[in-house]
């Protein structure tokens, strides 16, 4: 009869095969990092790496077994074999880092938590090793395209999220108890997040690469800042009208791409219920944009930065605004009814349409107002946002420029009531 291999010694077999690969990826990399030095130039390759998981493994089952003095045995014997190779190493080439000493200790760990329970950690650890290893000409090039302020915004940002939004209290208050503090910072480091994404994207890409990807991008960022810039370049150069029209075509597509993504956040099924108006709205500008750009694909650089959107003044700007949105609309909804949300929507969304789509999705999911009624409002907000992008237009460009976001405008709107409408067909 066949014995059958206890599970123990299994899943010890298991963990030590997980240790013994992470180590061999880790390796891959760094041997493929150092392939052009001599052999016996290099701290540790492909199968050192190896032997480090393999080693770690081992030292883990045994410091389950015969006490934690074990694995800080393994620890420091690891350790002082990568400090030897590195010290070799400066001896010849005068200068090297420690991120390959640094890569050994945690190939060492994954190795040891593998086989002590944890193998997909382990796995996870060895993949995310690797790949930091692999990014480090990108992630240098980044780091110098980022100026201070842009890194102080981002720890502000952090700030705000990680330690200033779970002490929020969350509660409502107001009429129809409308007003959450922690849902409101919750919205400010939403559509935070979203602007500095769009904003960091223009930065990485380079807004010379296109005005497709700056119309895309900066609209992330912001589609409005995106409008008026894009309106500006036009006043000095008449010719690239067409082209700064399809930037902002994009920008306004991803404006209606944002409120679809926020519905989907804070309210799903008013999503379901407005995705074909908001749909054929977003269609529009992007099948447009993408046929003034293809028509006429000038190299176009933006000659004004945009604005950091992610500063804390804009922030809690955009915060204020929301909770004064939501005040307005749970006071007009007890006096007005349906009449004063519609109202609130457009004199909102002429100045922002994210704070009015998040309070309106928020009343929506509290039951507090109708999904019909709430979804005729955010296509009010839209609209009126994509109204005053024209006026922006209008005042600051003129001309050719003005005529053809006229155009894609009109369309947009027509597209979103056609949309509404087929929707109360269906």
């Amino acid at each position: 009869m066949v014995e059958v291999m206890p599970t123990d010694q299994i899943q010890l077999f298991q963990g030590l095969a997980i240790a013994s690969a992470g180590g061999l990826l880790v390796g891959l990399e760094r041997g493929w990092h150092q392939r052009a030095r001599e052999e016996g130039e290099r701290i540790a390759g492909i199968r050192t790496f190896a032997l480090i998981g393999l080693f770690g493994g081992i030292c883990g089952f045994l410091g389950s077994e015969l006490g934690g003095m074990v694995l800080a045995a393994g620890i420091l014997t690891t350790a002082g074999f990568l400090a030897l190779g590195y010290w070799r190493c400066v001896q010849v080439h005068h200068r090297i880092g420690l991120t390959t000493i640094v890569a050994g200790l945690v190939v060492f760990g994954s190795g040891a938590a593998a086989v002590r329970g944890y193998p997909a950690i382990a796995a996870a650890a060895a993949v995310v090793t690797t790949l930091l290893l692999s990014l480090k000409p990108a992630l240098h090039r980044w780091l110098e395209l980022i100026e201070a302020r842009e890194l102080q915004t981002a720890i502000q940002f952090l700030l705000i999220a990680v330690v200033v939004l779970p002490l929020l209290p969350n509660v409502g208050y107001g009429p129809s108890d409308a007003f959450n503090p922690y849902q409101v910072g919750w919205a400010v480091v939403l559509i935070s997040g979203l602007s500095f994404a769009g904003y960091i994207a223009v930065k990485l890409a380079g807004p010379e690469r296109g005005i497709l990807l700056v119309g895309l991008f900066g609209g992330l960022a912001s589609s409005t800042a995106t409008t008026m810039t894009l309106a500006r370049m036009a006043k000095g150069d008449a010719l690239l009208s067409k082209v700064l029209a399809a930037g902002i075509a994009f920008a306004c597509s991803v404006m209606l791409a944002r409120v679809m993504i926020l519905l989907a956040i804070v309210y799903a099924p008013l999503l379901l219920s407005m995705w074909v108006p908001l749909g054929l709205m977003g269609l529009t500008t992007a099948g447009a944009g993408w046929w003034l750009w293809r028509s006429n694909a000038t190299p176009v650089a933006l000659s004004e930065e945009l604005r950091n959107p992610a500063e804390f003044g804009p922030a809690m700007i955009v915060g204020a605004l929301l909770a004064g949105t939501l005040l307005l609309a749970g006071i007009l909804k007890d006096r007005l009814g349906s009449f004063g949300i519609f109202a609130l929507a457009g004199v909102s969304g002429l100045a922002d349409a994210d704070a009015i789509t998040i309070s309106l999705g928020k009343l929506s999911a509290d039951q507090t107002l109708s999904e019909g009624t709430a979804g005729v409002a955010i296509l009010i907000a839209a609209g009126a946002n994509v109204i005053m992008k024209g006026l922006l237009v209008y005042g600051l460009a003129g001309g050719v420029l003005a005529r053809w976001s006229a155009l894609i405008f009109a369309a947009t709107i027509a597209a979103g009531v056609g949309g509404h409408a087929l929707l109360q067909v269906i």
